[in-house]
């Protein structure tokens, strides 16, 4: 979603960036990634006008990342903080078709080959039916920032994502800025990835909505 302000780059362990994740309990507590909890981090894509999110959720032993960014270059930067973790990326889910949020699949399916990467059935058909067709315009807008190629995405209709030793719940059906965003929801830290649903201090994208739509969404 275009934002009505400049971009700009933000890390957060703590509840400010854009509302990607919404804490239901104390903010402090949910991002510190204690004994019994997952570490989160949320990035922010800095050069696309786009403010795109992509959420790390660090386990024990794995990580998975919710959202790939629109372009190589922040989505490399999504990368390296994954690396830093020391732990391989394992599961990367896609909350909806908006090409800012799968077009970096890319960068993570060449850094690690066996990441399994999974949206609903309905995202993935819609991601297939204009993933070329993205490429290529933003090949030609942002040239070597771009990515250059088409990645299978799985589909997955289950309503729980198992990571290590928790299930993640899957919200699907959910008006946003279109009408089949999807967020996934930690019980045990009570902590809402809401993709492009809840925004924050920003412009709504709102071309893919209608009154009735909009009226659904703040419902």
């Amino acid at each position: 979603m275009e934002p009505s302000k400049k971009a700009r780059l933000r890390f957060a362990r703590g509840f400010a960036v854009c509302s990607a994740v919404i804490s239901l309990i104390s903010c402090p507590s949910v991002f510190a990634g204690g004994q019994h909890g997952f570490s989160i981090k949320v990035f922010t894509s800095p050069d696309d006008q786009f403010w795109t999110n992509s959420v790390i959720i660090e386990g024990e032993h794995e990580v998975m990342l919710v959202d790939a960014q629109l372009t190589k270059t922040s989505a490399e930067t999504v990368l390296q903080e994954i690396r830093e973790t020391k732990k391989p990326l394992s599961i990367i889910y896609i909350t909806h078709e908006h090409a800012d949020h799968f077009l970096g699949l890319e960068v993570f399916r060449e850094a690690y080959p066996g990441v399994r990467i999974i949206a609903n059935s309905a995202v993935v058909d819609r991601i297939n039916g204009v993933y070329q067709e993205k490429v290529d315009k933003w090949k030609n807008i942002l040239g070597s920032g771009a990515t250059s190629h088409v990645v299978a995405i799985e589909k997955f209709d289950g309503n729980f994502i198992k990571f290590e030793s928790s299930k993640i719940e899957v919200l699907r059906n959910v008006q946003g800025d279109t009408d089949e965003n999807t967020m996934l929801w930690i019980p045990g830290q009570r902590i809402l990835i809401a993709g492009d649903v809840v925004v924050n201090s920003m412009h709504v994208y709102t071309a893919e909505t209608d009154s009735r739509a909009r009226e659904k969404w703040l419902n």
